[in-house]
């Protein structure tokens, strides 16, 4: 009598495929059955290599449609390069694929199989004669399938798909965020992750397609500001709003004064960043409030948007009484166009100022622009004529 160990698997494929052999446990106690050489050598190689395949990559580069050959399926790693759109590979022949397995491979032998895609294309898997297909037949661009590769019988061979990785590349190192044009052709795909690190924002690829990818916001870190974009669903309905708040807030108890002279001195002032208002529909809303002092003189107080007056109490000899500026400021018009509306509004005392015409600003939309509250004491020249005790800047995108 013949003894092999299990790791002798050449010598029991080279005995004749139908001679039986006596198979005892481990510690040789106890026969437990009989098995043919082609049946025992099925077992050790799926043993030792957990499928029965020692994996070897092989490289197709067909610019279009391909062959997935018996050799590239049986190595168990397939790397997909070369095509410029979608395309079809399609297995070779069962006969042929039977035909490259190991020695002594019989009926039942199966091992498992790795495409990776290398493209930033969908590749589909079609089958070969005596192949059949199931389970996953489609790998996305830039992502892996993994399939369960059987001999089933005389000529024939099933193919199925196990599952797919439909996750791209990754960008962890980003300094603006992403867009329409960062698709499948970059190598993006669903599950790709995105980092901004000029903004300390994460984003999520859900749908990769070429020239309309679509990217979600998946966070900010703690302190850093979330995209303009964002909106919020308004109740259960199907209308939703875009965030707005406040971007600026100063407060004095005691009050800031205007100087001893009689030009417009700024009270409080907030430069409004640069591109804040890159698109029709951005806008910001400007209050302010504050006191006269307890004297007859000529006052004033303005409420500005750079260069254009949006709010204006007029010459007031209001004594001892408060007053409240407020306007809204809106971009309008083209990208770039430098176009805004405003509207604004004066209290002093018990009077309202009324609503004045909509001024036209024209500030420049590329650049910073200063909002600012000023005070005057335009005829006598006398400090803290007027006091200014609260200025915010909510913002509306």
């Amino acid at each position: 009598m013949t003894e092999y160990t299990i790791d002798a698997e050449p010598a029991i494929a080279a005995v004749t495929a139908g001679s039986e052999f006596d198979v005892f446990d481990k510690d040789a106690s106890q026969r437990l059955k009989k098995a043919t050489a082609a049946q025992i050598a099925s077992y050790v190689r799926s043993t030792i290599t957990g499928g029965g395949i020692s994996e070897v990559n092989t490289a197709i580069t067909t610019a279009g449609a391909g062959t997935l050959t018996a050799a590239a399926l049986v190595g168990g790693v397939i790397t997909r390069s070369g095509p410029t759109a979608s395309y079809t590979d399609t297995t070779d022949s069962a006969a042929n694929i039977i035909a490259a397995l190991p020695a002594g491979a019989a009926v039942g032998f199966s091992w498992e199989l790795s495409i990776e895609n290398q493209t930033a294309f969908a590749q589909t898997i079609a089958a070969g004669t005596g192949v059949t297909l199931s389970g996953f037949t489609q790998i996305g661009g830039n992502c892996n399938g993994r399939y369960l590769a059987t001999y089933t019988g005389a000529g024939a061979v099933s193919l199925y798909g196990l599952w797919t990785n439909v996750r791209g590349i990754n960008n962890l190192s980003a300094t603006t965020d992403p867009g329409a044009g960062n698709d499948n052709t970059q190598g993006y795909g669903p599950g790709s992750e995105w980092i901004n690190t000029t903004n300390n924002r994460e984003w999520t690829c859900v749908s990769a397609a070429t020239g309309a990818a679509v990217w979600s916001f998946s966070g900010a870190v703690l302190g850093s500001a979330e995209p303009a974009g964002i909106v919020t669903q308004a109740g259960a309905s199907t209308g939703s709003f875009a965030e707005e708040g406040n971007i600026n807030r100063q407060m004095s108890l005691a009050g800031v004064g205007n100087g001893a002279d009689t030009t417009d001195d700024v009270l409080f002032t907030y430069s409004l960043p640069a591109s804040a208002f890159d698109q029709a529909g951005r806008g910001v809303c400007v209050t302010a409030y504050g006191k006269l002092a307890a004297n007859g003189n000529n006052k004033r107080v303005k409420l500005w948007f750079g260069a254009t007056v949006v709010a204006d109490s007029g010459v007031s000899t209001g004594n001892a009484v408060g007053w409240q500026l407020s306007a809204d400021v809106f971009k309008v018009g083209a990208v770039g166009s430098n176009t805004q509306t405003a509207q604004g509004q004066s209290i002093v005392g018990g009077t309202h100022g009324g609503v004045n015409v909509p001024p036209a600003p024209t500030e420049t939309e590329s650049g910073a622009i200063v909002v600012k509250v000023t005070g005057t004491s335009p005829t006598t020249g006398a400090a803290n004529d007027v006091l200014a005790n609260f200025f915010q800047v909510n913002f509306m995108n």
